[in-house]
């Protein structure tokens, strides 16, 4: 995924910034082997027999979305018919039917857009060429998480973007996904004037 990419780059240029504090957090908790072994990742797996392709973002850029949050499917979808497609990315479950197939991104377990404290996950049913989405959701403990998230001093230790992520919790709304693909539109945002981008986002909102 693109956060594997992230760790890549930085191992490859280390002294280019990664551009968030939370990526470099978890470089540091990483040895060697490790991040090494994540150049061996796959960028998609291609189940022939059953027509899936199962990726990140989209089959061909980890940084994309196979469906966007206005619920629009991604047109690389057309080069792709022959095949249903399960991905990620947008940390939120969507999926949609065409050409006959399914195309689905299936939320996140750890870190869900869906503006309540659930961990999302899918269950794929595979028939006769079709397949079926199961989606669960599990609620669980915010305020638990939110006084972990306090103990651990997440903030502190992981900046601007997580502080997005805090309020996102804390809120039950939107921040990370808007902050990123609306507010900052256009703009380069890296460790050096994100902490003022956040602030005016924040302030927008009346969350500062």
């Amino acid at each position: 995924g693109n956060g594997d990419d992230r760790i890549l780059e930085y191992i490859d240029k280390p002294n280019k910034s990664i551009r968030f504090l939370p990526t470099t957090n978890s470089i540091k908790s990483l040895n060697r082997s490790t991040i090494e072994s994540i150049s061996t990742f796959y960028n998609k797996i291609v189940l022939e027999e059953e027509k899936i392709i199962l990726c990140h973002g989209t089959p061909d850029n980890c940084y994309d979305f196979l469906i966007f949050p206005d619920n629009r499917l991604n047109d690389i979808t057309s080069k792709y018919r022959d095949y249903h497609i399960i991905a990620g990315h947008s940390h939120s479950y969507r999926a949609i039917k065409k050409y006959g197939k399914t195309y689905c991104t299936i939320g996140s377990v750890g870190l869900t857009f869906n503006c309540k404290s659930d961990a999302e996950f899918s269950i794929l049913t595979i028939n006769n060429g079709n397949v079926e989405v199961d989606h669960r959701s599990i609620e669980y403990n915010k305020k638990e998480l939110l006084d972990e998230m306090v103990k651990e001093k997440y903030v502190l230790n992981n900046g601007p973007v997580g502080l997005l992520a805090f309020d996102e919790i804390l809120s039950s709304d939107y921040r990370l996904y808007p902050f990123f693909s609306d507010y900052t539109a256009g703009r380069l945002i890296d460790d050096n004037n994100i902490h003022s981008e956040v602030k005016g986002f924040l302030q927008k909102l009346g969350r500062w």
